[in-house]
């Protein structure tokens, strides 16, 4: 069918499900297509559900893979593409709310019954072009409406990591969220901690990266999540530092988080990892005099703890120390001498930072005037070319620490336009940096 999906992507999955059909199989296009489909948004891929099991899969494509086999997930390639193609189950014995201890294959409609939203448990026939719905997902599309299939309490006791799914898809989707699913989600919001880190931190990068993420956010509170979220970061945080000291600061609520999601520049793009990072200053109860000399050191071990909780690479670790000490310093920005401001200035034009920093309920003395004031006049060049070579200062019998210390001055006097040839930097340093 037009419309449906990509060309390139719909014609190779309607030949996998010729392909199996053939055979004698059933198979459909499942989940979260449909949905996006109805919704009229763009698709990247296409799973297949289909009632061959994964040895019959693997004997009819040449190319496959199993990634799940004893749940019945067979990626196979076909024209280009990968597919997962999954075959129809059951599910049942969640002791740990992460995973079923027994799975059974079965039919297309008892492999809708155990999927999550009515939303994501639509099936599409290629060869009818029709729908298949036995849940209400299409009319709970129309109502704009995020809900469990069945019972709330048995889906999200089947996988915990489904509440978050939840606030997620209310974000990412601008639905609402059922009444009776997120009462289901307020009871259980304690058992969140069994799900790990690593797929809660996808669940929250999602999340907030979604187009209307405040509306996820202004749901952790009431949900129960957002304080079950917290300790939960806090304590990996405490657990990884061993006897090291961490320290955490209080965190109220989430307000200064739901305005940066809702008030945020389209122009930056997607924002996963900045609001990551701003839910890791905010369980770090950061504030203006976190960052101070005195504890920069126990405030940095602290930060990097949170980090690791949260699973950031060295990379992310590293840009979250970096927005810390930049904004450590904010109140004395102002009495910063001109190139000192122009250098903390260049640090924000990363595309990851600026996004964080301007956000005044986490930073409310931003002096944003003065600071797009000093960007208007100087941004084109305060990132200046050096005007002496390390080498020609070195045979100026500069090394070490005064070497430093010179570079770092004639740069300074360059950015506050005191110097611009490089025979003023040498008149200059005959008279102030020679050795």
């Amino acid at each position: 069918m037009i419309g449906f999906a990509p060309a390139p992507l719909y014609r190779p999955a309607v030949q996998l499900i010729a392909r199996l059909r053939a055979a004698g199989h059933e198979a459909y296009i499942a989940g979260g297509a449909v949905r996006d489909y109805l919704l009229g948004r763009p698709q990247s891929d296409l799973d297949i559900a289909t009632s061959a099991r994964p040895d019959q899969v693997k004997a009819l494509f040449r190319r496959t893979f199993a990634v799940g086999e004893a749940f019945g997930v067979v990626i196979v390639h076909h024209q280009g593409q990968a597919f997962e193609v999954a075959t129809f189950r059951e599910e049942e014995g969640y002791l740990d709310g992460r995973r079923p201890s027994q799975v059974s294959f079965s039919t297309a409609r008892a492999d809708v019954a155990r999927r999550d939203f009515t939303i994501n448990g639509m099936l599409w026939d290629p060869e009818r072009e029709e729908i298949l719905d036995w849940v209400e997902g299409r009319a709970d599309i129309q109502r704009r409406l995020v809900r469990t299939i069945g019972d709330p309490e048995a889906r999200f006791g089947e996988d915990r990591l489904r509440m978050l799914r939840a606030l997620r898809f209310s974000a990412q989707l601008d639905f609402e969220l059922d009444a009776a699913t997120l009462a289901a989600i307020r009871r259980q919001a304690i058992h969140l901690p069994v799900v790990s880190l690593e797929r809660i931190r996808l669940e929250l990068e999602k999340l907030f990266a979604a187009p209307t993420a405040q509306r996820g956010l202004v749901l952790l509170e009431p949900s129960g999540l957002g304080p079950v979220l917290r300790e939960l970061v806090r304590a990996d945080a405490l657990r990884q530092a061993g006897k090291r000291a961490v320290q955490l600061g209080s965190c109220a609520d989430w307000n200064w988080l739901e305005s940066w999601a809702g008030v945020r520049d389209p122009q930056t793009g997607p924002l996963g990892f900045q609001g990551l990072l701003c839910f890791l200053l905010d369980v770090a109860g950061f504030g203006p005099d976190w960052w101070r000399p005195a504890h920069a050191p126990l405030a940095q071990a602290s930060l990097d703890a949170l980090g690791r909780a949260l699973r950031f690479s060295r990379v992310e670790l590293a840009k979250a120390r970096t927005v810390a000490w930049l904004c450590a310093g904010l109140p004395e920005f102002p009495r910063l001498r001109l190139a000192d401001q122009l250098r903390w200035l260049r640090q924000t034009e990363r595309g990851w930072l600026l996004p964080v920093l301007r956000q005044p309920l986490l930073w409310p003395d931003l002096p944003l005037e003065l600071m797009n004031r000093l960007i208007d006049r100087h941004q084109a060049h305060w990132q200046p070319s050096p005007l002496l070579r390390g080498e020609e200062l070195q045979a100026h019998g500069l090394s070490g620490p005064a070497l430093g210390r010179v570079m770092d001055e004639l740069e300074a006097q360059q950015l506050e336009g005191a110097l611009a040839t490089p025979d003023e930097a040498r008149r200059w340093l005959a008279t102030h940096g020679g050795a």
